[in-house]
Formats: C-alpha cells, structure tokens, sequence
C-alpha cells in the first residue's frame, strides 16, 4: 500500500511539472497557424470554410469579421450541429471537433487560444499515464521498474514533438491518445490467454474511437502484429 501511495505521488507530481510547462508553452504562444484557423472554423462556423462566404473576397473586412469565424458566438453556444455538418461536408473525423467545440464554449463571444490548448493539456494528462503504463509492460524484467517508467514517461512528455503536440490547435493529440490505448489494450490481449469479454469491449471503443479520429489503418497494424506475435508465442509455449 506503501509503494503504491509512492507511485501515485511520483506520478502526480510528473504531471503537475508537465502541465505547468505544458502552460508556460501556452501562454508563449503568439501564432496560429492556418489549420489551426481551420480547426477552430471547423468546430463552430456555419460553413467549411470563411472563403465561401461570398462577401469574402474583394471586401474590407475588420477584425470582428473573422473573430466571427474562430470564436463561438452567444447565440450558438448550445448549438452543436453545425459541428456535425461541417466535418459531414469535410474529410476531418468529427471526435475531436465536438471536443473542441465543447471547450471553445467557455470562450464565448472572443477568439482565444485557451480552449484548444487546455483541451490537449488534459489530453496529454492522459497520454503520460498511458504511457506510463505501456512501459511497465516493456520494462517489466528489469530492477526499478516503476521508477524508470515514471521517468522516461516524463521525459517524453516535455520533448519538442511533445511541447508541440500540445500547443498545436489540431487533432494530433487526440489521435496519440487513442493510439497508446490501443496499443496498452493489445499488450493486455497478448499477456491473457483467455481476454475477458470486458477487455474486448475497450478495444472494440477503442477501435470505434479511431473511426471517429483518425488513422484506422493503425487497427489493421496492430492486429497484424498481434496475431503474428501471438502465434509465434503460441507455437514456443507449445
């Protein structure tokens, strides 16, 4: 019970550093990059994209006409559909979209930077715990297990492609989210000779949730590899 208290308070403590230079990144930011644009247009614009407006092009337009298009305005705070028509009328996965649209909701009536970026911070939360996770199962044979797992999950969580990640307005982070639970559900898999139906049913989310992401050829991956795995294990436990 000890260690576990141990491991805990190491584990928080790892993601309270993270997450304060996870925002020190944030507030640093000065730019947006136009997918970025894209994604908050995505998220809350009553149309794909501001250029088919048709007042767009050969107009002076000041700066609340395009705040318009990255922020969510007071009368549609509670109107959700327009993020469904959008990615219907696009080729993004409509998951990250409804996430973000629910986060720029506590923005109303302003563009901000906040809401995307507090949205990927409490997703990278997840991302280090996950890959906490999958490296106790890779370094399980050697000494300090735990130890070294919260480390190089740490560290991995303030490199520049991390940092990046979170700043970054886009789905990327949602997508190395589900990527790692998949990957820690699989691990599971592989280890349990007879998966209990509860196991398979947080994959088959899991999968689901790459429907609704993005990158589902990941799944084909994954099941390759772990069928492969498998029956090569199979065969030297036999």
């Amino acid at each position: 019970m000890e260690n576990k208290k141990i491991e805990i308070l190491l584990i928080s403590i790892s993601l309270i550093i993270s997450t304060l230079i996870y925002i020190l990144c944030g507030a640093l930011k000065t730019y947006i990059h136009m997918d970025e644009a894209y994604s908050l247009g995505l998220a809350s614009y009553d149309k794909v994209e501001i250029q088919n407006n048709t007042d767009f092009y050969d107009t002076w337009h000041d700066k609340s006409y395009y705040e318009d298009y990255l922020a969510v305005n007071e009368d549609e705070k509670f109107d959700f559909k327009q993020v469904y028509i959008n990615q219907k009328n696009d080729v993004h996965p409509p998951l990250y979209y409804l996430l973000l649209r629910i986060a720029m909701g506590f923005s109303i009536g302003h563009f901000s930077k906040w809401p995307g970026i507090i949205l990927n911070i409490i997703i990278f939360a997840f991302i280090n715990i996950f890959t906490y996770l999958i490296l106790q199962k890779l370094l399980k044979d050697q000494k300090y297990v735990k130890e070294k797992s919260i480390l190089l999950s740490f560290i991995s969580s303030i490199t520049m492609a991390s940092l990046t990640n979170v700043i970054y307005i886009r789905m990327y982070a949602l997508s190395t989210l589900n990527i790692l639970i998949t990957t820690y559900l699989h691990i599971k898999l592989f280890e349990n000779k007879k998966p209990t139906i509860k196991l398979l049913i947080f994959i088959g989310l899991s999968a689901l949730g790459r429907i609704f992401n993005t990158l589902l050829l990941f799944i084909l991956f994954i099941y390759v590899i772990y069928c492969f795995c498998n029956n090569v294990f199979e065969e030297k436990r036999i």
